[in-house]
């Protein structure tokens, strides 16, 4: 009986040490990289189905071609009032087939925190992407609304017939993205922080941005300047952050230097004041590199309708502290 008394106080002993040392203050940085002991977490994986991105690579490949994909058939922003210099009839902005697939689920990570005093309460969900995550943007268009109109019961509010594709849809990859969301109050110093590296880059795969009324005027096709639709065409876009060139004679091939085209670095702060959504690119975020590969302009239809004019380059582009707000109007 003596024996198991003593094994239980070393146990106790033990198990209160653990606790002190568990219990151990965190600096900031260590706090901003974890999320509460307790909490709430929460897997989203979308339904099983196939996924052909249209670079015809298949980022899924281990999977068997299978991904978690959530699909929205149809968005509609209406825009109600019209533009004043024109019809002052509404429209309406649309999405036609948009799609979300990764590779393993979306991970959400919720925390409640009552701040100092617990006068400052936050609610913090940390949004984890998986590291291959695509977004099929669907087609984007313009279309006529009838949300003005009072009783309005089919079609959404679209006219029928009227949508016009204006950019065709395109895939997107930001796999790697985590995105830290704080609600009422803000303490990270912002409502929204994005981060993460997007591997590879950020790509946006198959741009087409369509003109449908083509040329107006007197450039006629006897001319041989043509005058129907016509769009622009671009195989693949990629944003990386700036390569090094270490001993600055103008290429990225020497020993020491970094090659464009590797990783993008996202440090993106997202806030709403009382004038609208305010992006801010953080100060010392990194300059980016944009690769746009075989750039086409001419008819439309298929990617090699018109003959590429070659890629285009954008070296260096510094957007530290850049800030963006988007508001009604």
């Amino acid at each position: 009986m003596k024996m198991l008394k003593k094994l239980a106080l070393v146990s106790a002993v033990s198990m209160i040490s653990a606790g002190a040392f568990a219990m151990e203050a965190m600096d900031d940085a260590s706090m901003a990289e974890t999320t509460g002991q307790d909490g709430i977490t929460v897997k989203i994986k979308p339904p099983t189905g196939t996924w052909t991105v249209a670079s015809g690579t298949n980022p899924f490949a281990a999977s068997g071609n299978l991904a978690g994909i959530l699909a929205i058939d149809n968005v509609y922003i209406h825009d109600k009032g019209g533009l004043t210099t024109g019809g002052v009839t509404s429209g309406a902005i649309t999405l036609t087939g948009l799609k979300m697939a990764g590779s393993a689920p979306i991970q959400l990570d919720i925390d409640a925190d009552g701040g100092a005093a617990g006068a400052a309460p936050t609610l913090n969900v940390k949004v984890t992407l998986p590291t291959t995550f695509v977004v099929r943007t669907g087609n984007i268009g313009v279309a006529g609304s009838n949300r003005a109109v009072a009783a309005v019961t089919t079609d959404r509010g679209i006219v029928a017939g009227s949508n016009v594709v204006i950019l065709n849809s395109f895939d997107l990859s930001l796999g790697g993205t985590i995105m830290n969301i704080q609600l009422a109050n803000s303490p990270q110093g912002a409502m929204i922080k994005v981060d993460g590296t997007v591997t590879g880059g950020l790509q946006i795969v198959g741009l087409q941005l369509n003109d449908t009324d083509g040329v107006v005027g007197n450039l006629l096709t006897a001319a041989g300047l043509g005058s129907g639709q016509g769009s622009v065409y671009i195989d693949k876009i990629t944003v990386s952050d700036v390569g090094v060139d270490a001993n600055s004679d103008g290429d990225f091939l020497d020993v020491g230097d970094t090659a464009p085209g590797g990783n993008l670095t996202l440090a993106t702060d997202i806030d709403i004041s009382d004038f609208g959504l305010i992006m801010k690119m953080r100060a010392g975020s990194a300059k980016t590199d944009i690769l746009m590969e075989n750039v086409r302009l001419g008819a439309t239809g298929t990617a090699s309708a018109n003959a590429s004019i070659g890629d285009v380059e954008i070296v260096g582009m510094n957007m530290a502290g850049t800030q963006i707000a988007v508001s009604g109007h």
